[in-house]
């Protein structure tokens, strides 16, 4: 009998034991993704600030796009200058959509994101650089983007 009584204790233990490292590996897997949402909010940050930059260093960029949007003709370098910027949002766009679908960034945050990005592919020429490449990003991203689009129209 005693013996019995002290195989039940042991694997009683072991149970507990069990138990209590899968709960800390559950809460090891929690701060994981959060430290990974936090890692990945500062990367998109970082990205949309380095666009952000070129603005700022070239403002010869802003000449473009105002000419592009007046109708004023460009010349093809202007014109790859600006399609080669806004082919670059639009693939930073692309990360942030892909981050959000594998739950990497936060539901509210990829709303504040959608809000911008209507109001900036409507924008002609940006719509203009969109259908030109729609086909060059992932398929799940061009379908999110022209749903987008059928909102603005």
């Amino acid at each position: 009998m005693k013996i019995s009584a002290i195989n039940e204790s042991v694997s009683l233990i072991a149970n507990i034991g069990v138990i209590g490292s899968i709960i800390f590996l559950g809460l090891e897997m929690q701060q994981n993704t959060e430290m990974m949402q936090s890692q990945t909010r500062n990367s998109i940050v970082e990205n949309q600030l380095s666009v952000y930059d070129k603005m700022i260093e070239n403002p010869e960029l802003f000449d473009i796009a105002d000419k592009r949007s007046a109708n004023l003709d460009v010349t093809n370098a202007e014109w790859q200058q600006l399609h080669i910027f806004i082919l670059s949002q639009l693939r930073i766009w692309e990360n942030e959509f892909y981050q959000y679908q594998i739950g990497l960034y936060a539901a509210e945050e990829f709303e504040a994101r959608k809000i911008w990005w209507r109001k900036i592919i409507g924008i002609p020429v940006n719509l203009q650089t969109w259908r030109f490449e729609e086909e060059t990003f992932y398929p799940d991203f061009r379908i999110y983007m022209n749903e987008l689009l059928g909102e603005i129209s």
